[in-house]
């Protein structure tokens, strides 16, 4: 029997029950890449496409004990993060991937939903900040989170870039402010609502990405579905560049393609067939 070599990708993240974001999004994107899935919760959440209504962080005993499980056994070849709720879970997280050595790291500090709900305590961002960011390759705010992180107002391509180089001293290597549908996008440079930009800036080098602008209602678990997909990218050998590009092709794909599932904001396609 022939020995298949597959790339291998861990998710941390919290447990979305409704399957369109966090573990289960990030799961379906990475299978639809080709790559071998693995998961590590660190919370339960009580949501669906309409909101999210409880969180509960998983005991830290228990966290580390799933982190140690994958380590002993598989080592991924990236590390997707989400949601990390509480300090103790951060600064676990941190010292396993410090001690590991462990490239590849894409983080998307979920710290808010779009419903208003606080998905990191504030403790848990102050640990975040100073121990399990300066080991992340990528990090993938949008623009709220973005703000939050640079402390300062977002509203045009000047200050985006600004914040992006400011936020990338905080990360190991760079950060990629998503501008899918924020005030960012209409800015003196672009006013043409047809296109979503996104800014990427990694290693002092800056590059604003270009996509056609989908208006869908699918759009619970797009972040996920992106810093999944571009962990995976990263995990099979991608240039930092080229795995974004890819993933936002592939967000495109998967925005496109209605998948009417839920009463609120439906979630994106993740199994939408592709060639990538």
């Amino acid at each position: 029997m022939n020995k298949i070599e597959v790339a291998k990708v861990l998710s941390v993240a919290g447990s979305d029950p409704s399957g369109g974001a966090g573990i289960q999004g990030d799961i379906k994107t990475i299978h639809n890449h080709g790559a071998y899935a693995m998961a590590v919760i660190s919370a339960l959440t009580a949501q669906n496409t309409k909101s999210v209504y409880k969180v509960i962080p998983v005991c830290i005993d228990m966290f580390e004990s799933q982190l140690n499980a994958i380590y002993e056994d598989i080592r991924p070849d990236s590390v997707k993060i989400g949601m990390i709720y509480s300090k103790d879970t951060a600064e676990s997280l941190a010292l396993k991937l410090s001690n590991e050595q462990q490239k590849n790291i894409v983080y998307d500090p979920v710290l808010v939903s779009s419903s208003g709900v606080l998905l990191s305590s504030k403790e848990s961002i102050e640990e975040i900040k100073s121990s399990l960011m300066p080991q992340v390759d990528l990090l993938t705010p949008n623009l709220s989170e973005a703000e939050f992180l640079s402390e300062m107002s977002i509203d045009n391509d000047y200050e985006t870039e600004l914040a992006a180089e400011k936020i990338s001293r905080m990360v190991r290597g760079g950060v990629l402010i998503k501008g899918g549908h924020t005030k960012a996008d209409l800015s003196e440079q672009n006013r043409d609502e047809s296109y979503a930009r996104d800014y990427l800036f990694y290693r002092g080098k800056g590059l604003w990405i270009e996509a056609p602008r989908i208006k869908s209602r699918n759009t619970h678990g797009t972040g996920c579905c992106l810093s999944s997909a571009i962990a995976t990218n990263l995990a099979k050998g991608l240039s930092m560049e080229d795995s974004v590009k890819l993933a936002k092709k592939y967000m495109n794909l998967v925005l496109s393609q209605e998948l009417a599932i839920g009463e609120g904001q439906w979630s994106v396609n993740h199994l939408a067939p592709q060639n990538i």
